[in-house]
């Protein structure tokens, strides 16, 4: 479609794993409940982040921020909104959230 940049926002699990989530909560975006940096990433990889959409996607896992960067590489920009998430020191490799 010609897109050059999409927007993904960064949140922080509770074992401190950097996932791509739009929302602070679970409910109605998967089949869980609860804040998402209440869980581990274990977790939420075991959610259903899919079928609330549609059905055909039903399945579909909330992505880690490395799995997200290897699929966007070298075919889209991405604009790292960083929720929780101190963006200098994900930058370094800290995963410390914002106190």
């Amino acid at each position: 479609m010609g897109f050059e940049w999409i927007e993904v926002d960064i949140r922080l699990t509770k074992d401190s794993h950097h996932v791509v989530f739009r929302d602070d909560s679970l409910d109605g975006k998967t089949n869980g409940t609860g804040a998402l940096k209440k869980h581990t990433l274990e977790e939420i990889k075991s959610l259903d982040a899919g079928s609330w959409f549609a059905p055909r996607f039903k399945g579909e896992k909330v992505p880690t921020l490395a799995e997200t960067l290897t699929f966007a590489k070298g075919k889209i920009n991405l604009y790292l909104d960083c929720k929780d998430v101190d963006a200098v020191k994900l930058a370094d490799g800290d995963p410390a959230p914002l106190l």
